[in-house]
C-alpha cells in the first residue's frame, strides 16, 4: 500500500478532506459486515451483540452512511451556484462510476458465460443480491445513487424556479404521506412487495439519507464557516464536550444497530422504514461533528489510513465481495501444511488482499478516467 499512490484526483476549492477518511469509516464497515456473514454458521441470523460489535454485526449501515455522503457533497455545487452544467453533471458521474463498474460486470458475465444478464446489469436494471454473483452482488446500491443522480438537478431546478416551488413542496407532502401510509400498512402487503427487495434498494426507502446529506449541505455552504469558527471558539466544547457530543451520537447509533443485529438481516431488510431514518439522522450529525466541532479525538476518524482506504474506497465496495468469495478457496489449497486453518484467518488475509488488490484496481482502472474527467472540467 506504501507504494502505491492514493492521493484523490482532482482536488478543488470545495474539496472537504474530512469526508475522505468517512468514506474509509463507510467501506470499512461494509466490508467487516460481509466478512461477519462469511463467519457465521447462518449468514444474517438474529445476535445479541456488544455496542461496539453490533457496527459490524450491523455494518451494512455503511451504506446508510455512502449516502449521506453523497446527498452531501453533490448537492453542495447545486446550493452554492444557481448555474450548474447538468451536461457536465452528469458526464462527471458516469465517468466516475460506469468504467469501473462495467469492468466488474464484464468480468463476471465471462466468468458465468451470461452475456444476456449482462445487459442488464450494465443498465442497472432488476439488480438483487444474487445477480451475477459475487460480481454485482452490491450493485444494487450504484442503481440506487443513478437515480439520486437523475433526480437531483430537477429537484433543484424546481427549486431555483421560485414559481414552481409549491409544487415541490406539494410533491415532498404527497411522497412523505404515502411513505408513511405504506409503512403504516407494511406488514400487510411486504410479502407481496418483498420478492424482489424492490421497495427497500431504490431511493424510495433510501431518501431519507440524501435528505440529510443535503440539509447538511445546505448548512455548509450557508452557515458553515461561522458555525465552525463559533464552535471552534466554545471553551466548553473546546475542553471535551464536542468529544462527549459524538461519543452520545455514536452510543445511540449503537444501540439502534443493536436492535437492528438482533432482527437478522431478513427482518431488519423487510422494516426498513424507522431504521435508515433513525441511521441516516445518527450519521448525519457525526458527519456534521467531525466538520465543525473541536474533537481531541478526531484522529480517530480522520487520519492517513483512513483517507487513503476512502480515496480506494469504490474499488475495494465493487472488489471486496469477489475476493472473499474466491480467496477462500484459494487460501486453504496455499496453507496445506497447516491443519483447521482458521476461518477468520482466511477473512482477515482476503480483506487484505482485497485492499491490495483495490489500490491497483484505482491506479489501473480508475484514476486514468478521474484525471479525465478533471480535463473536461477545465
Amino acid at each position: 500500500m506504501s507504494t502505491i499512490d492514493t492521493k484523490p484526483i482532482g482536488i478543488t476549492q470545495s474539496y472537504i478532506s474530512e469526508c475522505e477518511s468517512i468514506r474509509g469509516i463507510a467501506i470499512l464497515l461494509v466490508v467487516f459486515f460481509h466478512a461477519s456473514l462469511n463467519l457465521s454458521d447462518i449468514p444474517g441470523k438474529p445476535v445479541d451483540s456488544s455496542l461496539p460489535m453490533s457496527f459490524i454485526r450491523a455494518g451494512d449501515t455503511g451504506v446508510t452512511l455512502f449516502f449521506v455522503l453523497s446527498g452531501f457533497l453533490l448537492s453542495l455545487p447545486f446550493i452554492k451556484s444557481q448555474e450548474v452544467d447538468l451536461k457536465k453533471f452528469l458526464q462527471n458521474r458516469a465517468l466516475r462510476i460506469l468504467p469501473l463498474y462495467w469492468f466488474v460486470m464484464i468480468t463476471g458475465a465471462l466468468y458465468y458465460g451470461d452475456f444476456i444478464l449482462l445487459i442488464k446489469t450494465l443498465l442497472f436494471w432488476d439488480l438483487r443480491i444474487a445477480t451475477l454473483f459475487p460480481f454485482a452482488s452490491v450493485a444494487w446500491s450504484l442503481a440506487t445513487e443513478v437515480q439520486f443522480y437523475l433526480l437531483l438537478p430537477i429537484l433543484f431546478l424546481i427549486w431555483n424556479a421560485k414559481p414552481y416551488r409549491p409544487f415541490l413542496w406539494v410533491f415532498a407532502i404527497l411522497y412523505i404521506a404515502i411513505y408513511i401510509d405504506v409503512a403504516g400498512h407494511w406488514d400487510i402487503i411486504r410479502d407481496e412487495w418483498y420478492g424482489s427487495i424492490t421497495m427497500k434498494n431504490t431511493i424510495y426507502s433510501r431518501w431519507p439519507a440524501f435528505l440529510f446529506g443535503i440539509i447538511l449541505a445546505y448548512v455548509h455552504a450557508k452557515p458553515g464557516i461561522k458555525l465552525k469558527q463559533y464552535c471552534h471558539q466554545n471553551r466548553l466544547l473546546q475542553r471535551g464536550l464536542g468529544d462527549l457530543f459524538i461519543l452520545i451520537i455514536l452510543v445511540c447509533l449503537g444501540l439502534h444497530l443493536q436492535r437492528v443485529a438482533s432482527l437478522g438481516i431478513i427482518e431488519a431488510y423487510i422494516n426498513f422504514f424507522d431504521r435508515f431514518l433513525i441511521e441516516s439522522f445518527y450519521w448525519t450529525a457525526f458527519i456534521a461533528s467531525i466538520l465543525y466541532l473541536p474533537i481531541r479525538s478526531k484522529a480517530l476518524f480522520v487520519n492517513p489510513l483512513l483517507h487513503s482506504i476512502g480515496v480506494i474506497a469504490y474499488s475495494l465496495y465493487l472488489w471486496h465481495s469477489v475476493i472473499m468469495h474466491f480467496g477462500a478457496g484459494w487460501i486453504t489449497p496455499v496453507y496445506t501444511s497447516f491443519e483447521n486453518l482458521s476461518q477468520h484467518f482466511q477473512i482477515a488475509t482476503c480483506i487484505v488482499l482485497a485492499i491490495i488488490f483495490s489500490a491497483i484496481s484505482y491506479q489501473l482502472i480508475e484514476k486514468p478516467f478521474l484525471k479525465l474527467k478533471m480535463k473536461k472540467r477545465t
